[in-house]
């Protein structure tokens, strides 16, 4: 996913702590996971078979 690319970038520049990345990349699971939820729902269940 991009944006935790970007965030892993910005860590091993010294942009943000550990602590800090660590918290984002699980903000960044959560909303993933409301994204393919809401994805199947409007596309339909079997949408992942195409």
């Amino acid at each position: 996913m991009e944006v935790d690319c970007q965030v892993d970038i910005a860590h091993d520049l010294g942009y943000i702590a550990q602590h800090d990345m660590d918290i984002i990349n699980e903000q960044i699971s959560r909303v993933a996971a409301l994204l393919s939820g809401m994805r199947r729902k409007i596309l339909g269940d079997n949408s992942l078979t195409r």
